[in-house]
């Protein structure tokens, strides 16, 4: 009788281990992840490939990244995609998922490797409005953030692709055609510094985003960001992804929020933008999910404003969006969605209430349309809430023994920090005196005097007054007083008209 080979139970289904893309011990199923069966029978779907697309994806699904070690991936994104292109058999190269397009193999090369970088610049930079000008904006780094290293020489065949380039006001998606009130400004000047790419970019004056730019480049960078769509050479290294040349430019686009840099002038970092739906289905424990989602989450920043509860006054509408995209809250343009606006709009208490009380008005319309009842969602929220209160820490430790320790573990640095900073501002104090010694002590020797020659109570004077002219006219009072003063002719303890004792006028100057 033949062994039975290990199965991994999922939902109620069996599954062997060739319905997963990473499968590192064939004996141990709690090894196995990213499943791209959606039944033992049907095997995979669109759907349930998409969901592992999206567990790979630099977003991760529903913000959780599966974790596969890096020598690993390359092998598992080609079992990803040929599962992908099995269940899309009419679909070109170019329409692979981006976190897909690539490396084969531990050893692939690609020439055409689509290249969707965000991109930031150290700074604030310098805004000349009269030329319309952001000066020393990076165009692209030399490492991203999700492990993407570009070689120099590189960058430095690039920079005439990128000369001239238009930038425009966010991405289009797939085929979309550009328009033309997306267009903003050029790159010019564009050169490579010591950890990248840098150029000046341009700006039309007339533009309706232009001063938001401005005053967004000058106060708040975390507002805006740089993203490139480019196409190169590739070649997987050692686990990282080397791009070895640059070969066009399709765009280069500002955007709001991007995924892993907050703002065009934040530091040397890029990230992968991924544009292909993810399903909006629950997490299992293997970076995949279950069967009770409802179709896949599109970018937010895609989406028209109507697809949020409510978009705060202010911004400037431009088609069906509204910029800067972080005035719009709530999506509610799926089932899934719906859900999780109206537990967050219960939860908010920074809105102000007449705009709470609009975004959950809308995020209820929204809920019934799908065929949800509101209500019945806000409870279970509840219901949940008063479950959490009565959590002990016994129960947490038994149920999330890491949450714990990571808790513990946070507490612990965070007493560190407090004594370090304790012990810096002592430093500081100690720093600041002796500081203020050397000044008092350079400002007697400049009146031909020495600290040690200055009585004490003097002396405390001098060296707790922060005003320097104070301190140089009780130096000079003093510098004057001992030069004027002769011996006394009068009894002991009984000064000449007019003559005051020294302590008499070192107190007088102390008050």
């Amino acid at each position: 009788m033949a062994e039975r080979k290990p199965v991994k139970t999922e939902n109620g289904m069996e599954f062997p281990a060739e319905a997963y893309a990473y499968v590192p011990d064939p004996e141990k199923p709690s090894t196995w992840k990213l499943r791209l069966w959606e039944d033992p029978e049907k095997k995979e779907t669109p759907r349930q490939v998409g969901m592992a697309v999206a567990a790979l994806s630099p977003g991760g699904f529903r913000g959780n990244r599966v974790e596969i070690p890096r020598e690993d991936l390359p092998k598992v994104k080609a079992r990803v995609r040929a599962a992908w292109k099995k269940v899309h058999p009419d679909a070109s190269d170019d329409d692979l998922p981006p976190v897909l397009r690539e490396g084969a193999s531990v050893e692939a090369r690609q020439d055409a490797t689509p290249l969707l970088e965000y991109t930031a610049s150290s700074g604030p930079l310098r805004v000349d409005r009269e030329r319309g000008v952001i000066y020393g904006v990076k165009v692209l780094g030399l490492e991203s953030a999700n492990g993407r290293v570009y070689l120099p020489e590189a960058l430095q065949r690039a920079a005439a692709l990128y000369e001239g380039k238009p930038v425009n006001v966010d991405h289009v998606s797939g085929s979309q055609l550009r328009s033309y009130r997306d267009r903003i400004g050029k790159l010019v000047n564009v050169r490579v510094g010591h950890d990248g790419l840098y150029a000046d970019l341009v700006v039309n004056p007339k533009h309706p985003l232009a001063e938001q730019l401005f005053w967004d480049a000058e106060h708040a960078p975390e507002n805006v960001g740089l993203s490139h769509d480019a196409r190169g050479k590739t070649a997987v290294r050692n686990g990282k992804v080397v791009v070895e040349a640059i070969e066009s430019v399709r765009s280069v686009d500002l955007v709001a929020e991007p995924a892993t840099t907050r703002s065009l002038y934040e530091g040397a970092v890029d990230a992968v933008m991924a544009t292909e739906p993810q399903a909006d289905n629950a997490k299992s424990d293997d970076g995949t999910a279950d069967d009770r989602g409802d179709g896949g989450i599109d970018d937010p920043d895609s989406l028209p404003d109507d697809a949020f509860a409510i978009v705060l006054p202010g911004g400037v509408k431009i088609r069906d969006k509204t910029y800067p995209l972080h005035k719009r809250y709530f999506p509610i343009h799926t089932p899934a969605a719906v859900r999780r606006s109206l537990v967050a709009i219960a939860n908010n208490r920074k809105l102000a209430p007449h705009h709470r009380e609009l975004a959950l008005q809308r995020a209820r319309d929204a809920a019934r349309k799908f065929g949800i009842d509101p209500d019945e969602v806000l409870k279970m929220k509840e219901s949940r809430d008063m479950d959490l209160a009565k959590l002990t820490l016994a129960e947490l430790k038994e149920a999330r023994p890491d949450l714990v320790e990571a808790i513990q573990a946070q507490t612990e640095v965070q007493q560190e920090l407090i004594a370090i900073k304790a012990e810096r501002d002592k430093l500081a104090a100690e720093l600041k005196r002796y500081q203020h010694i050397e000044t008092v002590t350079k400002e007697l020797k400049e009146a031909s005097l020495a600290l040690d020659d200055i009585p004490e109570s003097l002396r405390e004077l001098l060296l707790t007054v922060e005003d320097a002219e104070k301190r140089k006219k009780a130096i000079n009072e003093f510098k004057g007083l001992l030069k004027d003063r002769r011996p006394m002719s009068a009894p002991a303890g009984r000064p000449r008209a007019g003559e005051r004792d020294l302590e008499s006028l070192v107190a007088s100057w102390r008050i």
